[in-house]
């Protein structure tokens, strides 16, 4: 085995090509990968690995890491699935041949049980993660939950699944708070198309016995009745004409929300234009605007982004329902009124923002900034438009027709919380925590008044104090009340204020994504 490892590395070290690579991120994910392994942290390289190939499912040479990686951690299984998939996706190339010749060598798997079979392999369980399995038995659509009825829970450390029978209720829907539902044939599901007894596959960090989901998959095709597609916008013809570098030689306008709100912000049509001294052509837009101005969803979906580090350029994805995708480049990475290069995820992101997490049009997403390439330049955002097969389009006609916002438009949805007549809500990420004297300080990122949406104002924080009467809870777990000790910095809580003025709590709810108690998972973690 030692030497089939060895010869798997020094076939790798002539196959990488950078180049090729699918995005930026999914890049940056895998070297992170290479590093941590030429670091001997073999458990960290399959996790940024297996992201990379979350990130862009047809990076084959990402797959093609993680395979030779997962070898040399004995995870035969993993390794066999990696190498099927690049065969797939290459099969007559020479890195293809390599991973055919790699499966005869390694000797197949024992199958698994066949509740987990179904399971596609980038929606597996992460190191640290769990795997459930189970049935849909009821989808409540206007609030974002789907109860399950699950079969089967491979727990951290544990070989193999169990077979079990206990129901959950839990938030995956598509609020600012849930979480997307993915199809394993590829895109995501809207819960109105999910009936009961569709198969489903879930990836959660277990928490004392409470299960909060980070992935969930729908198994099978969810039935739906035909229905306008969610934007209504127009299809990009199959025989549009392609340059080699993937621009798309056509004109088409997708509705769109201005991704700066605010004053009118200053860009010209650039796309194409030379850059790296006439080494490639700009396949955005430029959109200039001051340091920290909030960027917004120029349509609903899924965002995706990595962390920021140090010196990095940020980059976020937001990926339609009808196969489009925006790209924001040169989102903010310092310190306020710095150019530091340390300001962290609460400058380069919305408060409480996650990677995976369905937004609305006109929701705050991120700040403009200057990282990557921008350094040396004004502070904008670089804008680009996709096809769903990768393809890049010229984005002015679609910037020119964008509808325009004054400020961002953003929503509370399925908080669980409800505020009475007259009342309103606060959702926000907490800054500062006071359990003393009931103080509470949030980076506000939603408002809400007698049911509708209110216009964000753009305060940067909101300090509320919560009277002694006020009710502390835990989306979920609603009957478990809390106290203002359990809460943190860093956590998403929504409060019920008296009216839109008001600064005084009378409820508080924290809010971890699709949090539900179940006693059997409590007695298997523990164990015999």
């Amino acid at each position: 085995m030692l030497r089939f490892w060895q010869a798997g590395l020094a076939v790798l070290a002539t196959t990488m090509v950078w180049a090729e690579a699918p995005s930026a991120q999914a890049v940056d994910s895998c070297r992170a990968g290479l590093a941590l392994k030429r670091e001997g942290k073999r458990a960290e390289a399959v996790l940024a690995l297996r992201r990379a190939v979350v990130l862009a499912p047809e990076y084959a040479e990402a797959r093609f890491v993680l395979a030779w990686v997962l070898v040399a951690e004995g995870d035969t299984d993993g390794a066999r699935a990696q190498f099927d998939r690049v065969v797939a996706l290459e099969p007559h190339s020479d890195r293809g041949r390599q991973a055919r010749a790699a499966l005869e060598r390694l000797v197949p798997p024992a199958p698994p049980p066949a509740v987990l079979a179904t399971t596609p392999p980038d929606l597996a369980a992460w190191p640290g993660e769990a795997l459930l399995q189970g049935m849909a038995t009821e989808a409540q659509p206007s609030e974002g939950r789907l109860a399950v009825q699950a079969t089967a829970l491979q727990l951290p450390g544990q070989a193999a699944p169990s077979a079990c029978s206990f129901s959950v209720s839990l938030l995956v829907g598509l609020g600012t708070v849930g979480l997307p539902l993915r199809s394993a044939q590829g895109g995501t599901v809207d819960l109105r198309d999910v009936q009961a007894g569709v198969p489903l596959s879930l990836a959660f960090t277990p928490t004392n016995g409470a299960i909060a989901p980070v992935r969930c998959a729908v198994l099978a095709q969810a039935a739906s009745a035909p229905r306008p597609t969610a934007l209504g916008v127009p299809v990009l013809p199959p025989d549009a004409a392609r340059d080699p570098d993937g621009v798309v030689r056509a004109t088409v306008t997708v509705p769109l929300v201005f991704p700066a709100p605010g004053r009118e912000r200053s860009w010209s049509d650039t796309f194409l234009a030379p850059r790296g001294g006439g080494t490639r052509r700009h396949l955005g837009q430029d959109i200039m605007a001051p340091k920290m101005t909030r960027l917004v969803a120029t349509f609903a979906g899924t965002v995706t982004f990595r962390d920021p580090t140090d010196g990095g350029h940020n980059l976020l994805y937001l990926t339609g329902d009808d196969g489009w995708t925006v790209v924001y480049m040169h989102i903010n990475n310092d310190t306020p009124g710095t150019d530091d290069g340390k300001g962290g995820a609460q400058y380069a992101y919305a408060p409480g923002l996650r990677s995976g997490q369905r937004v609305a049009a006109g929701q705050h997403i991120a700040y403009v900034g200057d990282s990557g390439n921008a350094e040396e330049t004004d502070p904008h955002v670089h804008f680009e438009l996709h096809w769903r097969d990768g393809g890049v389009l010229n984005a002015a006609s679609s910037l020119r027709a964008a509808r325009r916002e004054a400020r961002p438009v953003l929503h509370i949805d399925n908080t669980g919380l409800l505020a009475g007549r007259g009342e309103a809500k606060l959702a926000g990420v907490a800054r500062e925590v006071d359990a003393g004297s009931g103080r509470l300080v949030l980076a506000p990122c939603a408002r809400n008044v007698e049911g509708t949406s209110v216009p964000f104002d753009g305060e940067e924080t909101v300090t509320v104090t919560c009277s002694q009467q006020a009710k502390v809870t835990v989306l979920g777990d609603d009957s478990q009340t809390r106290t203002l000790t359990d809460l943190r910095a860093g956590q998403v809580i929504v409060v019920a204020l008296a009216d839109a003025a008001s600064t005084t709590a009378r409820a508080v709810q924290v809010q971890q994504i699709g949090l539900a108690i179940a006693p059997q998972l409590v007695r298997a973690a523990a164990g015999p």
